[in-house]
């Protein structure tokens, strides 16, 4: 959970400012969105990642509320919060 691959490793998202994972790339917006990842915004964007940061290459969206709880809840588990 902590290497880089198509995306940015997801070890410790839960705090951690948006596109700040070093080697990873990121769209220029999701890099100035400016925001911290918390659980609000994270079912937020993995419901509609192009609505909550216009600009984010981000195409999978996850429309389903109980699987999104599902990600989050193994995320804060991984990352020991």
């Amino acid at each position: 959970m902590g290497e880089n691959r198509v995306g940015p490793h997801l070890a410790g998202i839960l705090g951690r400012k948006a596109g700040s994972v070093a080697g990873a790339r990121y769209s220029k917006a999701l890099t100035a969105s400016g925001f911290a990842w918390d659980e609000d915004r994270l079912q937020a964007y993995l419901n509609n990642p192009r609505q909550v940061v216009p600009g984010t290459t981000m195409s999978v969206s996850i429309r389903d509320a109980a699987q999104r709880t599902a990600i989050i809840e193994y995320l804060r588990d991984r990352s020991g919060g």
